[in-house]
């Protein structure tokens, strides 16, 4: 390999990582808002990790809980070709905002049926709003809306009252 192309592959991996790390760090600030706002409580953060061949991850989970609250997931958007439905108008890297009523772990394979356009059974949108009910188990009813991960590049916690917890009332 010539001079150039090492330089720019490890300056590659270096912005992913850091990008990734970014990513880790405005998760932890979006739920630590949470939990000073609302009554989630508990966190676990996903992202699929191929057994056979490595890649970059398409997505990457947020999922919150607390007693008595829907389920959360916050789900970042890198590959935007991983997103069937259309209803999800993902066009730059992105967040969606999903909150549903199925009480089991696991959680991000809920978001990944909807987004994937699996088991839906009713959809629609209204004013960047995407509600609906997933055809499974005993059906899941559904509200999300997409952001731009730019929103979030000066970060304050004011951004997620207004543009995501708010938006949930």
């Amino acid at each position: 390999m010539d001079q150039d192309t090492v330089e720019t592959f490890f300056a590659n991996v270096k912005w992913f990582n850091n990008f990734f790390a970014d990513m880790r760090t405005l998760f932890d600030k979006i739920s630590n808002v949470f939990e000073k706002n609302t009554d989630y409580t508990n966190k676990y953060l996903y992202y699929h990790k191929p057994d056979q061949t490595l890649s970059i991850p398409a997505t990457y989970f947020l999922g919150m809980d607390g007693e008595g609250t829907l389920k959360l997931q916050i789900i970042a958007i890198f590959d935007i070709e991983f997103v069937k439905n259309k209803y999800f108008e993902i066009r730059e890297p992105s967040i969606v905002v999903l909150q549903h009523d199925y009480d089991e772990n696991n959680l991000h394979h809920i978001g990944w049926n909807i987004l994937e356009n699996k088991y839906i059974k009713e959809i629609e949108k209204a004013n960047e709003l995407i509600s609906g009910i997933l055809d499974w188990r005993e059906g899941i009813n559904f509200t999300a809306f997409v952001l731009p991960i730019d929103l979030f590049i000066k970060y304050e916690d004011k951004i997620v009252r207004d543009k995501i917890i708010n938006k949930l009332r």
